[in-house]
């Protein structure tokens, strides 16, 4: 698991991540007028949308109220 993160977080920050001097958080908005901004000043509820498209996308089906800290307890 350890190999296949890494790995998958360096292609993000290869191909995807907006390197800039304002902060150093990994994830961040891609897209809009937010742009490169740190999305933990998104709203929980932005973050649990993304959360489930993302999960959709893969073909995991979670529970409605499932959210990413949920993960930890499974």
């Amino acid at each position: 698991f350890a190999s296949k993160f890494f790995e998958s977080l360096r292609q993000y920050l290869d191909l995807e991540h907006i390197a800039h001097g304002r902060h150093e958080f990994v994830f961040q908005y891609l897209k809009g007028d937010e742009r490169g901004m740190p999305f933990f000043l998104s709203s929980a509820a932005s973050r649990l949308e993304q959360f489930h498209k993302a999960c959709s996308q893969v073909g995991v089906a979670l529970p409605p109220r499932t959210a990413a800290h949920s993960l930890r307890h499974m």
